[in-house]
């Protein structure tokens, strides 16, 4: 918003005969009160009329014997932050000024102008606004020119340090973008002093922090007498994007105040620029990563490997590729019927932890690695070194190490599994398939283990290619729809019963796990005999059904 001028810049104006006529004679404490408009006011109690910053003028005409009606429209005027009160013919309607209207005047720190009788209101009037016009007029070409200039830098195709240059140079102060990170994008000075200032603030942590924290200016900066420092926050549409962050060895002017608004609109611009290019390359870098796991790159290495160096990803080789998978917040509401936001909570924060000890544990392997979230996995993909005779001990060995912090949390329930290392980067969506697969079978056949490598599986790494065959898949459903019909019907339990005693011979255990009296679950056996037939319990039957009830949970998996 533009300004106006001061009450004492208004005082040079007020002139009769080439004369400056205007005599303040009390309420000198305001005289930088500052003046957008003129008024005339005649009537006492004119208060809904007021703006602000109006320089008031009037003959007291209406009340010029009454003192205090005179006093309440100080008080009021001045309550309502008018700038000043020009009294006009004294001596005609206004006898003399009381010393009660003086006090008052004094108290508000409200100018009280006085000027010659024959002075007539528009020789008042026209000269202050012309002037407020002119200034205004002024600022607007002098926001222009700065806009102009701040355009061209952007157009030119500058990055932000030469933009934060040429903000330095314009306001004559030392100064930091800081982004939305809190790092420090690009600084700016104009001459030696602001340089040697700047690196004193930049190799001071604990004054670094202090100014990413800070939201508001400063009078003095920690460490110095001479400058403050001033704090422009940089917002878009409701986001942050940082700040700018100036150090002042003098108070702003108002021209200098419009530069600065108008440098943050052109920091703002080149930020949004620059975070849709970062977006636009951390898009490209996902695709790339997923064309690596799923197998839609190029044949080629050597294409793979330039299109990595392109984006500035380093891709581990030979690669290996390890899948963390855990807990959906869906899958925890199911089990444990807390608040949603709340799991929602607690499985973000143990994907971003897991991200954070997969880099951590690598770094102390000294191993390349790519670290990814997709859902509810986290993705990684690293190398061990080559000359391993037996890279699945290491890669064992890591998963491990991770495994250990993981289980501290113990909210979230998890699987870390790996496929083979290959040669090539092109072969990288091998290892993830195998990885894939290998967490499937692992949660169904290896229930308490949290760490297999895909060759762990054995024969059971085959058993999901069974189940394209539909005569496996009709017998399955045979066998489990007498017993879930049974279930509906009596609204029993007994399939998970019929799994727990295929895997468990404990009865006791068994029975504590559904929570169930030993006859009960004695009772329960006898009736999944009944409704089969046979003895599923004894071998080689029990054999059959166990693997009844493997390929029903893989099929559940995989679809």
């Amino acid at each position: 918003m533009a300004e106006g001028i001061t009450v004492k810049e208004a005082l040079d104006l007020i002139v009769l005969n080439g004369i400056k006529v205007g005599r303040v004679i009390a309420g000198f404490g305001g005289l930088d009160n500052i003046i957008t408009s003129v008024s005339v006011i005649e009537v006492p109690d004119a208060t809904r009329w007021y703006r602000g910053n109006e320089l008031q003028i009037t003959a007291f005409y209406s009340i010029k014997d009454d003192v205090k009606a005179q006093v309440r429209v100080i008080e009021r005027i001045a309550q309502c932050n008018c700038s000043a009160l020009v009294l006009c013919h004294t001596g005609i309607f206004l006898k003399e000024v009381s010393q009660e209207l003086i006090d008052a005047a004094n108290y508000y720190k409200l100018p009280l102008i006085l000027v010659p009788a024959e002075l007539a209101y528009i020789d008042i009037i026209t000269p202050v606004l012309e002037a407020i016009i002119d200034k205004q007029k002024r600022e607007i070409e002098y926001a222009f020119n700065v806009q102009r200039k701040m355009n061209q830098i952007i157009l030119q195709g500058n990055n932000i340090q030469v933009l934060a240059g040429s903000i330095a140079k314009i306001l004559k102060c030392p100064l930091l973008v800081i982004d939305g990170n809190n790092a420090v994008l690009a600084s700016g000075c104009y001459n030696s002093q602001g340089d040697v200032l700047l690196k004193k603030v930049l190799g001071d942590q604990e004054l670094c922090k202090l100014l990413f924290a800070a939201d508001e200016a400063m009078k003095t900066l920690p460490g110095t007498a001479r400058y403050s420092v001033d704090i422009r926050k940089l917002t878009s549409a409701g986001k942050y994007l940082g700040k700018l962050v100036l150090f002042l060895d003098h108070a702003l002017s108002t021209m200098e105040n419009v530069a600065v608004n108008e440098a943050c609109q052109a920091l703002k611009l080149v930020l949004m620029q620059e975070m849709a290019k970062e977006e636009e390359k951390e898009k490209a870098r996902r695709e790339f990563i997923d064309e690596l796991l799923y197998g839609s790159t190029p044949k080629r290495e050597d294409l793979v490997l330039s299109r990595a160096e392109n984006l500035n990803i380093k891709v581990p080789a030979p690669p290996v590729v390890m899948i963390i998978e855990f807990e959906s917040y869906e899958s925890l509401c199911i089990k444990d019927n807390r608040d949603k936001g709340a799991w929602d909570n607690a499985v973000n924060s143990f994907r971003d932890k897991s991200i954070n000890i997969v880099k951590a544990v690598m770094v102390d392997e000294k191993s390349d690695c790519i670290v990814v979230p997709r859902g509810n996995h986290v993705i990684a993909i690293f190398s061990v070194d080559k000359e391993q005779s037996d890279y699945v001990k290491s890669v064992k060995k890591i998963g491990r190490r991770i495994e250990e912090i993981l289980r501290k949390d113990g909210i979230v329930d998890f699987v870390i599994a790996f496929g083979n290392q290959y040669p090539l980067i092109t072969d990288i969506h091998k290892s993830y398939v195998e990885a894939l697969k290998t967490i499937n079978i692992a949660r169904v056949v290896f229930n308490q283990t949290r760490c297999v490598h895909v060759t762990d599986l054995g024969i059971y790494y085959y058993l999901p290619e069974l189940l394209t065959d539909n005569g496996i898949n009709e017998y399955i459903d045979s066998v489990l729809s007498v017993i879930e019909k049974y279930d509906r019907e009596k609204e029993a339990d007994l399939l998970e019963t019929f799994k727990l005693l295929l895997f468990e011979d404990n009865v006791v255990n068994i029975a504590d796990k559904l929570y169930v009296h030993r006859n009960t679950l004695l009772n329960r056996k006898k009736k999944i005999r009944q409704l089969l037939g046979e003895d599923p319990f004894s071998h080689p039957l029990k054999l059959n059904y166990q693997l009844v009830m493997l390929f029903a949970q893989l099929r559940k998996n995989w679809t």
